[in-house]
């Protein structure tokens, strides 16, 4: 069976997933991150691809590991 297709979006959702499991709001997270709430909210929806330095410090301030975080 093929796999998707890893994209921005996917990557996404997973982030705001992991985000509300925790309990923490976009701004809460953009605080944290010494970024815009406007900005959680591109990387959440797929309109900004996320680095891997980035995404690593989200999944350190979320508490999952990065894999966690790629679909």
């Amino acid at each position: 069976m093929p796999k998707k297709p890893v994209t921005d979006e996917a990557i996404g959702a997973l982030v705001r997933e992991w985000r509300k499991k925790r309990g923490i709001s976009q701004p809460e997270l953009g605080q944290a991150l010494g970024i815009s709430e406007q900005m959680v909210q591109r990387y959440e929806t797929g309109g900004a691809s996320l680095s891997v330095l980035k995404l690593v410090t989200i999944a350190l301030t979320l508490k999952c590991k990065t894999t966690d975080l790629i679909p």
